[in-house]
């Protein structure tokens, strides 16, 4: 239930442009906005921990965008206090409304994407733009990246927003402060250490602070400080093991044993006869020359010649047909007496030497595969195809056969060259 409910998050969001009139009334007129905003709050702090509780690592950066919308809620909270709900811009209600959509279908177990998630965060600068007083306030709309590799050192954090870079943002995750690189208006790039993740942990939970210079006139004021949680997750270095399997097309010789009988008798009062019998092996085959063995068996007078002309495209018997006795002459058409029928019978015995093209697993490579690293695998030119197995860490297995794309990596082969390349996704594309 939690897998889905976290799988399902964005698709509910791409619904939320086109909330049909009876949705957008859901909300009164009448209500106070500070009403609205805490059963919102509630409701957002409730999906957010659910997805806490998923074993699912999408699931993480859709938590991770929806704390950026639960912080901009407090936010815009807190500058409509007082207000009711029929008092806010058209751009201030469908806010409110998309955001009680998303996170009501989402408690109930409909899908949500991280796409619709973002457009919630992305249409917050309208509904902020027409709050007098909060134009000039720093706004964060996202940041990047959700995901990081373990133990690789420095890693840099983005944010994303409007008027962030005023005063002295800090980013901290725990005792730990990220160092300031970039510094602008609508971004900033912050650069953390590896000791962050020494914890043992996968993931780790920080501060982003952004500030709101005091007006110059208002001297004994403090610069105004806004809040925003920033998550981020270590990812194991390894995407998994591979096998790879390579099939080739061999010629293979495949013996098959042949045998004909053949037979030869003579009419009575007939000749001697000689007698040839041809053999040729199957069609596309050859002879097995030591193979062949003619057995007979004839009348006393017949004679078996033997075999003659032996070669791998076929070989002779040779035998003569004589009967035994004499016959009596003809008189008035009949004969008083006649001799004994001829007769030879063979049965030649050979093997038949069959190319045949058959399938030929020639190699079985296993080894790992890491998000940094793209893994070329060559084969022979004779390869027919193959076989990549992954077997990912998070037990799931993808079975590759060709120019595939798959949600952690893709795989491009170059059937002419016989060359497969295993590229890894971005984090963000993987996970997302």
């Amino acid at each position: 239930m939690k897998t889905r409910i976290l799988t399902t998050v964005l698709l509910a969001i791409l619904q939320l442009t086109s909330i049909t009139p009876s949705r957008a009334n859901a909300i009164a007129g009448s209500v106070a906005v500070d009403s609205v905003v805490d059963n919102l709050i509630n409701d957002l702090e409730s999906l957010i921990y659910q997805m806490e509780t998923s074993a699912s690592v999408t699931s993480f950066n859709i938590r991770s965008n929806l704390l950026i919308v639960l912080d901009n809620v407090k936010i815009l909270g807190n500058e409509l206090v007082g207000k009711t709900f029929s008092e806010l811009s058209d751009a201030q209600k469908q806010f409110f409304e998309n955001t009680q959509v998303l996170v009501k279908e989402s408690l109930d177990g409909a899908n949500v994407t991280l796409d619709r998630v973002n457009d919630i965060v992305l249409n917050m600068d309208e509904a902020l733009s027409r709050v007098p007083g909060i134009t000039d306030r720093p706004f964060v709309k996202k940041y990047s990246p959700s995901y990081i590799l373990k133990n690789k050192g420095e890693y840099s954090i983005s944010v994303h927003g409007s008027l962030i870079g005023n005063s002295n943002p800090t980013l901290l995750f725990g005792g730990e402060e990220c160092e300031i690189k970039t510094k602008t208006e609508r971004r900033l790039d912050f650069d953390c250490p590896d000791s962050i993740f020494t914890t043992g942990d996968d993931w780790v939970s920080g501060t982003l602070t952004v500030t709101k210079k005091r007006p110059w006139y208002m001297i004994f004021s403090s610069d105004e400080e806004y809040p925003y949680q920033i998550s981020v997750r270590a990812i194991d270095e390894r995407i998994g093991s591979y096998t790879l399997s390579i099939f080739s097309q061999e010629e293979v010789a495949t013996r098959v044993n042949r045998e004909i009988p053949n037979s030869e008798a003579n009419g009575h009062c007939q000749g001697a006869r000689d007698v040839v019998w041809t053999y040729s092996p199957a069609a596309g085959c050859k002879i097995d020359i030591n193979s062949i063995n003619v057995s007979h068996s004839k009348s006393s007078r017949s004679a078996f010649n033997g075999t003659h002309n032996v070669t791998v495209d076929g070989f002779q018997v040779r035998a003569v047909v004589r009967n035994n006795g004499t016959c009596a002459p003809r008189i008035f058409g009949q004969r008083a007496y006649v001799d004994g029928r001829g007769n030879v019978n063979v049965n030649a015995k050979w093997v038949d030497v069959c190319p045949q093209d058959v399938e030929v697993k020639k190699e079985q490579l296993e080894g790992v595969l890491i998000w940094t690293k793209e893994e070329v695998f060559e084969m022979p030119e004779n390869t027919q195809r193959f076989v990549l197995v992954v077997k990912q860490v998070d037990g799931q297995q993808v079975v590759v056969k060709g120019s595939e794309v798959h949600k952690w990596f893709k795989v491009d082969f170059d059937e002419k060259g016989k060359i497969a390349v295993f590229r890894p996704k971005d984090l963000e594309l993987a996970f997302n």
